[in-house]
């Protein structure tokens, strides 16, 4: 952890709905609002894991990772940084995700990330192709399964009862 960023869990059932949105929208940017945010709604009520850089409870970085689940790794799905922030928050918010759990995952786009991620404590690396790289803190990593939430009627309508958002979702 960086003394001067300090990162945080993100525990509150709708900081962590938006914190998610944030994510769902940069990743895909095609998404409508109501879907972002219904995929956004299915990540916060999962048991996954999100952390985040803030000041004055602005997000500065945020992570949001697969579902923790015994026997399997953890993967970091989306890793958001605001562009006027880039650099010392999102080399601390990746340094805190290599050292979240035991077998850690993350893809990266680029032979430049790929080394970032290295000084991060992600020590091994596999390309996938297309100048894409799967990085992990263990070799073993790689050949373990992650959980993501998937979005469906069923998942939305349990993940808004789960958040006290609504006793049922319509036209989902």
């Amino acid at each position: 952890m960086n003394k001067h960023l300090p990162i945080r869990s993100i525990i509150d059932p709708r900081q962590r709905a938006i914190f998610a949105n944030i994510c769902v929208r940069d990743i895909n940017p095609l998404l409508t609002d109501r879907e972002a945010m219904l995929s956004a709604i299915v990540i916060a009520a999962a048991n996954a894991p999100i952390f985040a850089i803030t000041e004055d409870e602005e997000p500065i970085s945020i992570a949001v990772c697969s579902i923790d689940m015994p026997g399997y790794a953890r993967r970091v799905r989306y890793l958001w940084t605001d562009p006027d922030r880039r650099g010392n928050a999102t080399f601390a918010i990746t340094k805190h995700l290599a050292a979240s759990a035991r077998h850690v995952g993350i893809a990266v786009r680029s032979e430049r990330e790929r080394r970032a991620a290295r000084r991060c404590g992600f020590r091994y690396s596999r390309s996938v192709g297309g100048g894409e790289w799967a990085c992990a803190t263990t070799r073993r990593a790689f050949n373990m399964k992650f959980a993501h939430p998937t979005v469906t009627r069923d998942t939305i309508e349990q993940a808004m009862r789960h958040l006290g958002m609504l006793a049922g979702v319509q036209g989902a």
